[in-house]
């Protein structure tokens, strides 16, 4: 599924609430792993448990990084036990 196939790209959570929608699952027990600010915004207004990325080269601002539940330098960060803590 992609941003096309909804009324409203990111920031707007319509893309997640679709996924979400069509996986059967409330957006509260579902993760997102973004790295941009639109996409931190977008999974954070769907209801998701976010996980922030920073693309090194175009970090997103303090105050999108504040939406995530997971702040992680990198994607070895994202592990098993990372996503059971936001569960938890």
């Amino acid at each position: 599924m992609s941003t096309e196939q909804v009324p409203r790209g990111k920031p707007a959570p319509d893309i997640y609430l679709a996924v979400t929608s069509r996986l059967g699952r409330a957006p509260q027990r579902c993760a997102a792993v973004e790295d941009s600010a639109n996409g931190l915004r977008s999974a954070a207004a769907a209801g998701l448990q976010v996980v922030a990325i920073p693309h090194p080269r175009y970090p997103p601002g303090p105050a999108a990084l504040a939406s995530a539940r997971l702040v992680l330098t990198g994607l070895d960060g994202l592990t098993v036990q990372a996503i059971s803590e936001l569960a938890a």
